[in-house]
């Protein structure tokens, strides 16, 4: 599933890692008692495109990354590090197959109940079986 095998991407790689800490992204809520920063993403089931040239259609999903830190840097250096990790995105993760990935927008804002900042990334795979 695309999902968990972008969430271990994700873990995988130490620079984000780093600006993370440990396991700190989340499938589409925050567990109670969650450290930031800290990531929670939601995938938007995949629907197939038509491939011109090909019998094998592409399945494209829409992903929403939140990105939440009580800090504006950092918020921005997890931003950058994972447009850097997704933007021109060409492989095979565990089994699914991306054959193209960008992320479109950033949005970021600050939540003042929270006091804390947060950035929406919206980002598109196009994955092959």
């Amino acid at each position: 599933m695309i999902d968990t095998e972008l969430r271990a991407y994700l873990l995988a790689d130490p620079t984000l890692s780093s600006l993370l800490g440990s396991n700190a992204v989340y499938p589409i809520k925050l567990p109670q008692g969650h450290a930031e920063p800290c990531l929670v993403y939601s995938v938007h089931d995949g629907m197939a495109k038509v491939n011109p040239g090909s019998v094998s259609p592409i399945q494209r999903y829409n992903v929403t990354l939140h990105v939440r830190s009580s800090d504006y840097g950092t918020t921005r250096n997890i931003c950058e590090r994972v447009r850097t990790l997704i933007t021109g995105m060409c492989r095979t993760l565990t089994t699914v197959k991306v054959v193209s990935a960008n992320v479109n927008n950033v949005f970021t804002d600050y939540e003042n109940d929270r006091e804390h900042f947060t950035a929406l990334l919206d980002i598109s795979i196009n994955t092959r079986n």
